[in-house]
């Protein structure tokens, strides 16, 4: 036989197992028959003496159950399973006694080096045999269990990119244009779902809608509740066409109206939101907001600015009310129109918010007579972990000829 590995392998090879059990006699121990008497018992184990052949088993074998020889669980014991402990992270450690239990001192030092099961060997290999058996069930069923939950956590995976598929198809064409105007937006989730969601439509040949809502939190959760949304708004709109282009402010009035009576606060959420209609034939803006920050972003021949207006976020307040307000275009030169998620600000970096706010319109008067996309402008903080979803939208009309 091997110096470094005795008995048992034939019988695994010919079983065709993949074994997890290896007992390990340390260089001043030798044999005394409980990898015969186990082996006999068809218990596959594998018996090392030199622990780097155990370590090159170990590494084979992940998820492996080490027994570790001792007499007494003194010096020589104590350095095996430090040593052991540092290099077989994922392995079951059980210290065998041969003679009586260790000291309770060399009991406490044993534990704290990883040892997690003691195989009493003092009264013969029965009972020894019947702690192996017990622990070796128990080790299978840990597998079994973190099988499980691996395959849980993979269901889950697949589900949240199933998820992320079907809310990106949700989200509009981009860069879609309807006459002089084109409208883009740029969606990044913190996680796999976002609880950001932009849409925009035609509502009319001369009337389009384009709206941003934040859903508080993020994940799975956050996004239904924009599915929600954008099937209430697109069903608004198509019954109540010249009701929502008069006065957008309706469909916030009615949206939180719904949100209320679905209790989306019972599971601890809310929506901001900013609307606004475009009636290319009036050459006019009418616009509403629901607690949405920042608030819509203009860029025209008379310069860039933020039009500030408050507004209560949509889910919460049953007496909440939002009113519209109008903005006259000036489409004979170029105009941009920008919606940000205050992920934006976030990823900004630190810096105080009036200096974000300078930035952002500073690229906006700097984008908007070519109409370029803002998001690739913006110097951004790439070593920030961005803990919020991130989205942006934009309305570029070139001059009319």
């Amino acid at each position: 036989m091997s110096e470094g590995v005795r008995k048992g392998r034939s019988n695994a090879t010919e079983s065709g197992k993949d074994l997890t059990l290896a007992l390990f006699h340390g260089p001043r121990s030798e044999p005394y028959g409980l990898a015969e008497k186990l082996s006999d018992q068809g218990l596959p184990v594998e018996t090392f003496f030199i622990i780097e052949e155990l370590l090159d088993w170990v590494e084979a074998h992940r998820q492996s159950l080490v027994l570790v020889d001792s007499v007494d669980c003194g010096t020589e014991a104590l350095r095996t399973l430090n040593y052991l402990n540092e290099a077989c992270e994922a392995s079951h450690l059980a210290l065998v006694c041969r003679n009586d239990l260790p000291t309770q001192r060399n009991m406490v030092d044993a534990m704290r080096l990883g040892v997690r099961d003691v195989i009493e060997c003092a009264d013969g290999f029965l009972k020894a045999e019947t702690q192996i058996r017990a622990l070796l069930s128990r080790f299978e069923a840990d597998e079994f269990k973190s099988g499980e939950l691996k395959r849980h956590l993979q269901q889950i995976e697949r589900d949240q990119e199933s998820g992320r598929f079907i809310q990106r198809r949700l989200l509009p064409t981009t860069p879609f244009d309807i006459g002089t105007w084109r409208l883009s937006h740029r969606l990044v989730p913190s996680l796999m779902l976002s609880g950001d969601f932009v849409d925009y439509f035609r509502l009319n040949d001369d009337c389009f809608c384009f709206y941003m809502a934040d859903v508080s939190g993020h994940g799975a959760s956050s996004a239904f509740v924009t599915v929600m949304i954008k099937d209430f708004v697109r069903r608004l709109a198509r019954t109540e066409v010249k009701a929502v282009v008069e006065d957008p402010s309706r469909v916030l009035s009615a949206l939180n109206h719904d949100l209320l009576l679905n209790d989306i606060s019972r599971i601890g959420k809310h929506v901001s939101m900013h609307i606004g209609v475009v009636d290319t034939a009036h050459k006019r803006l009418r616009y509403a907001n629901a607690g949405h920050f920042p608030t819509l972003l203009i860029s025209d021949a008379c310069g860039t600015r933020f039009l500030e207006q408050a507004g209560r976020p949509l889910g919460l307040f049953p007496e909440a009310q939002f009113e519209s307000e109008a903005y006259q275009l000036d489409t004979s030169q170029p105009l941009l129109i920008a919606l940000f998620s205050d992920g934006v600000l976030e990823l900004m970096g630190r810096q105080p918010l009036p200096n974000k706010e300078a930035a952002l319109k500073q690229t906006a008067g700097h984008c908007r007579p070519s109409g370029e996309e803002i998001w690739d402008s913006l110097e951004f903080d790439a070593s920030s972990q961005c803990r919020d979803d991130v989205s942006f939208l934009s309305l570029h009309s070139r001059a009319a000829a």
